[in-house]
């Protein structure tokens, strides 16, 4: 038998992730984002779900929550309204159909509008359908978010590793070498100024001789 109640459930991040707890994030409610009250830019927006829901085929359960809950808060004697939900939600074969019980669809028609009470439980089966849909939307985010972060810190660690060894005691760097060369010919009391003047001196000698 179906509960109609909600489920009260905490969402937990991977407990095998390496990444500190600092950079988990607070993951919103699915009220907050269905009330359209999470920022456009957070990964968790009700833009980013619902693109989650595109690709999962199953965006017309999003679209029958809202359409349904507005007929209930606004439109509930219009008839007119409660006809075009029909067709496109309750109806047979019908282009948005959604998955609800036989026996509670039973009996319904476009030309008139059923109990409140009725329509409620069909806001609320359609809620733990997106409940569900929720909580794999935001572990995938949650494990993207990981991912990424675990490759950042492995490039951090490839460029601290190269840096480290570049400072590595004997290692000698090429401009440092070529500077030291330098220094060596410039100084008056290097080794390639004696050889200077010995070179001059022999060729001296042997012009004079």
């Amino acid at each position: 038998m179906l509960s109609l109640s909600e489920p009260k459930v905490t969402f937990l991040a991977p407990k095998s992730t390496s990444v500190s707890s600092s950079v988990q994030p607070m993951v919103p409610k699915l009220d907050s984002v269905l009330g359209n009250k999470v920022p456009s830019d957070s990964l968790f927006s009700k833009s980013a779900f619902s693109k989650f829901l595109l690709n999962k085929h199953c965006l017309e359960n999003l679209e029958f929550y809202q359409s349904l809950q507005l007929f209930i808060e606004n439109h509930n004697t219009d008839s007119n309204v409660w006809k075009i939900l029909y067709e496109e939600y309750f109806e047979n074969n019908a282009s948005s159909e959604i998955n609800l019980p036989g026996d509670l669809k039973a009996g319904l028609s476009g030309s008139t509008i059923p109990d409140i009470g009725l329509l409620q439980r069909f806001l609320s089966i359609t809620k733990h359908y997106l409940h569900d849909s929720y909580q794999e939307f935001t572990r995938q985010v949650i494990e993207n978010m990981f991912v990424t972060v675990e490759s950042s810190s492995e490039e951090d660690d490839t460029l601290e590793r190269d840096e480290a060894s570049e400072r590595a005691p004997g290692k000698t760097h090429r401009n440092q070498s070529f500077s030291s060369i330098s220094s060596a010919k410039n100084g008056s009391g290097s080794s390639w100024a004696k050889w200077g003047k010995k070179l001059r001196w022999r060729r001296s000698s042997s012009v004079s001789d």
